[in-house]
């Protein structure tokens, strides 16, 4: 179970705000993945979140998230200073995040 995180209020910017600033996709190509992921991740939160509010007493969007920075990790292998530049965020907020969530970001260097 996932447990909600102390620290991060559900209306702060860096879990909100960055969205409104990414650039869109630039061609057609970049633009249909985009769709798919959007239309893949609308799926399983029709299938496991019937709610679309809650998910064992947290709220989706902390899920996604929660699940969005260990998915970054995993990626650069628990590299912070390339899963922020990844994501956009600045390295401090990911380290922030990293805390919040309760992620052992050394599981992912481990790897």
């Amino acid at each position: 179970m996932i447990t909600a995180p102390q620290h991060i209020l559900h209306n702060t910017p860096v879990l909100l705000g960055r969205m409104n600033h990414m650039p869109p996709p630039t061609d057609d190509n970049a633009q249909h993945t985009h769709d798919l992921l959007e239309e893949s991740v609308i799926t399983l939160l029709r299938q496991h979140c019937p709610t679309y509010l809650k998910m064992d007493g947290v709220p989706i969007r902390l899920a996604l998230a929660r699940a969005f920075v260990r998915f970054i990790l995993e990626r650069t292998r628990g590299n912070q200073a390339r899963a922020a530049e990844l994501a956009g965020f600045n390295r401090n907020t990911l380290r922030r995040l990293i805390r919040c969530f309760r992620i052992d970001w050394a599981f992912y260097a481990a790897k």
